[in-house]
Protein backbone atom coordinates (compact mmCIF):
# COMPACT_ATOMS: atom_id res chain seq x y z
CA UNK A 1 0.00 0.00 0.00
CA UNK A 2 1.28 3.45 -0.70
CA UNK A 3 2.37 6.28 1.66
CA UNK A 4 -0.77 8.58 0.28
CA UNK A 5 -3.19 5.85 0.55
CA UNK A 6 -2.15 5.25 4.47
CA UNK A 7 -2.38 8.80 4.74
CA UNK A 8 -6.20 8.73 3.76
CA UNK A 9 -7.04 5.80 5.09
CA UNK A 10 -5.78 7.66 8.62
CA UNK A 11 -7.42 10.92 7.65
CA UNK A 12 -10.72 8.71 7.40
CA UNK A 13 -10.40 7.34 10.52
CA UNK A 14 -10.30 10.61 11.97
CA UNK A 15 -13.37 11.67 10.78
CA UNK A 16 -16.83 11.44 12.15
CA UNK A 17 -19.45 8.69 11.14
CA UNK A 18 -21.16 10.79 8.69
CA UNK A 19 -18.34 12.56 6.83
CA UNK A 20 -16.72 9.11 6.39
CA UNK A 21 -19.87 7.48 4.79
CA UNK A 22 -20.01 10.34 2.31
CA UNK A 23 -16.54 9.72 1.30
CA UNK A 24 -17.16 5.98 0.92
CA UNK A 25 -20.28 7.73 -1.26
CA UNK A 26 -17.57 9.73 -3.24
CA UNK A 27 -15.09 6.99 -3.57
CA UNK A 28 -17.51 4.93 -4.77
CA UNK A 29 -18.66 6.98 -7.58
CA UNK A 30 -15.00 7.48 -8.45
CA UNK A 31 -14.74 4.09 -9.00
CA UNK A 32 -18.00 3.83 -11.19
CA UNK A 33 -16.38 6.18 -13.44
CA UNK A 34 -13.30 4.50 -14.09
CA UNK A 35 -14.46 1.10 -14.16
CA UNK A 36 -13.78 1.14 -17.80
CA UNK A 37 -10.15 2.33 -17.26
CA UNK A 38 -7.33 -0.28 -17.92
CA UNK A 39 -6.22 -1.71 -14.50
CA UNK A 40 -2.38 -0.74 -13.59
CA UNK A 41 -0.77 -4.02 -13.82
CA UNK A 42 -2.30 -4.78 -17.40
CA UNK A 43 -0.96 -1.45 -18.48
CA UNK A 44 2.75 -2.29 -16.90
CA UNK A 45 2.28 -5.89 -18.79
CA UNK A 46 1.71 -4.29 -22.21
CA UNK A 47 4.74 -1.23 -21.45
CA UNK A 48 6.93 -4.31 -20.28
CA UNK A 49 6.42 -6.23 -23.72
CA UNK A 50 6.79 -3.02 -25.58
CA UNK A 51 10.14 -2.07 -24.01
CA UNK A 52 13.05 -2.53 -26.50
CA UNK A 53 10.93 -3.04 -29.82
CA UNK A 54 11.94 0.19 -30.66
CA UNK A 55 15.44 -1.05 -31.98
CA UNK A 56 17.36 -0.47 -35.14
CA UNK A 57 15.60 -1.77 -38.18
CA UNK A 58 12.44 -1.69 -36.64
CA UNK A 59 9.81 0.33 -38.27
CA UNK A 60 6.98 2.48 -37.18
CA UNK A 61 4.46 0.33 -38.69
CA UNK A 62 6.13 -2.58 -36.49
CA UNK A 63 5.81 -0.24 -33.18
CA UNK A 64 2.48 1.14 -33.90
CA UNK A 65 0.89 -2.72 -34.62
CA UNK A 66 2.80 -3.57 -31.04
CA UNK A 67 0.96 -0.92 -30.07
CA UNK A 68 -2.48 -2.03 -30.97
CA UNK A 69 -1.59 -5.66 -30.00
CA UNK A 70 -1.49 -6.99 -32.79
CA UNK A 71 1.16 -9.74 -33.61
Amino acid sequence: MSTDTQELIEICRQLPEADRAEVADFARFLLSRNEGATPRDAAERWLASARGAGTAGVTTEQVMALTRGEP
